[in-house]
């Protein structure tokens, strides 16, 4: 670029376009700092941002530089800082719809990564500000690629993630968080509602596979039923007190109160969006509203009250596997302390036995006996 340039050793506003281009395109921008005062004093902090490698995190710093900078020069420079603001948000933009030509860079690893920083800290609005423009430039021109084409690479980065996340670690609640902001934006809550339908939905496997279905599948049961090993709750229940018990049990239910709260929020956004609450009662409709019967139901109804039958249904198969497991968990404790009193060798197999079918009991009770379970019931 210099060569063209002819001789200027200065960026204005003719140049700075294609500069920050460029400046892009640098494979190890820290390489190439120009320092522009004679301090002698080492700002890490502005080699850091200026070194930045990652195209989002690097475009996003000079947004807020740039904002910044709106809000303080002088009327006859408001202009060029608002362009410098535009110039951030186009060209995130062009990198979002030109990925291929940024060497070594997932950016739309970096744009998730980008939100959940932002929805780990206390104030989000900043980043959502920046995305929702660059969104809406996105949307204005998809020659190159689609607004779908750019956001589902992000949603299936979203799922790879979550899938390995345990319910009470807090990190789940940060994506929980982002995926509430997709659901409540129109038009990626749009794009989300059509990613999540299987591509056979006679397959019920599907589902599972689905994004939606592996946030559903996050819960303190056994990821493969009857296999204990490399679960995180209830461990070594022979050995733990009652109150120790019963803590870890409150501590999850705490956790399944937030993953329950977030997870209703997010399908009442994406009912909403989806056009579903007109089918349904599940919106709630104004108390001055009247609510005329339908003559006839459609299938999404009908899907509801059977959903409802097989809350019912579900309900007394677990409480009768639950009684079961309770009478077998007698069984096995009094038949291993006959086995430890009379030094018969089967005593540790007979403890092991006990813990792991002491492990599946207990964390079936924690994921079925938190308030908002006992109001669903009949």
């Amino acid at each position: 670029m210099a060569a063209d340039l002819d001789g200027q050793d200065w960026l204005d506003m003719d140049n700075i376009e294609q500069a920050l281009f460029n400046r892009l395109l640098l494979l190890e921008p820290g390489n190439q700092l120009i320092y522009m005062t004679s301090c002698s004093a080492v700002n890490l902090s502005a080699d850091r941002d200026a070194g930045e490698k990652s195209a989002i995190p690097y475009l996003f710093a000079c947004y807020q530089r740039a904002k910044e900078e709106v809000t303080k020069v002088p009327e006859k420079l408001l202009s060029f800082a608002v362009r410098c603001k535009n110039l951030t948000v186009s060209n995130t933009r062009t990198v979002l719809l030109t990925s291929e030509i940024y060497v070594n860079q997932n950016v739309y690893e970096q744009l998730l990564d980008l939100l959940l920083e932002a929805f780990s800290g206390a104030q989000p609005e900043e980043v959502v500000e920046f995305v929702e423009e660059v969104i809406a430039g996105i949307l204005a021109d998809q020659e190159v690629r689609t607004f779908e084409e750019v956001i589902v690479p992000v949603f299936d980065i979203f799922q790879g993630r979550i899938k390995d996340l345990d319910l009470c670690q807090p990190l789940l609640y940060s994506y929980l968080d982002v995926l509430l902001y997709f659901s409540h934006h129109k038009d990626i809550a749009k794009v989300l509602v059509e990613h999540i339908q299987p591509k056979d939905p006679a397959n019920g496997l599907q589902y599972q596979k689905s994004l939606l279905g592996a946030v559903l599948s996050i819960s303190c049961l056994l990821k493969t039923p009857g296999v204990v090993e490399g679960h995180g709750y209830f461990l070594n229940p022979s050995r733990s007190s009652a109150q120790e018990t019963k803590v870890q049990e409150a501590n999850i239910h705490q956790f399944m109160g937030q993953f329950q709260e977030k997870l209703h929020q997010i399908l009442k956004n994406l009912l909403q969006r989806s056009g579903l609450d007109k089918e349904t009662c599940l919106i709630p409709v104004p108390p001055q509203q009247l609510m005329e019967s339908a003559q006839s139901y459609s299938l999404l109804t009908e899907n509801l009250i059977l959903t409802q039958l097989a809350l019912h249904l579900g309900f007394h198969r677990l409480h009768e596997q639950m009684v079961k497991m309770n009478q077998s968990l007698h069984r096995l404790q009094v038949t291993w302390q006959e086995a430890q009193r009379t030094g018969n060798p089967m005593s540790e197999q007979l403890l092991e036995q006990f813990e792991r079918l002491m492990i599946i009991y207990l964390s079936t009770k924690a994921a079925t006996t938190t308030a908002r379970h006992a109001a669903m019931l009949p």
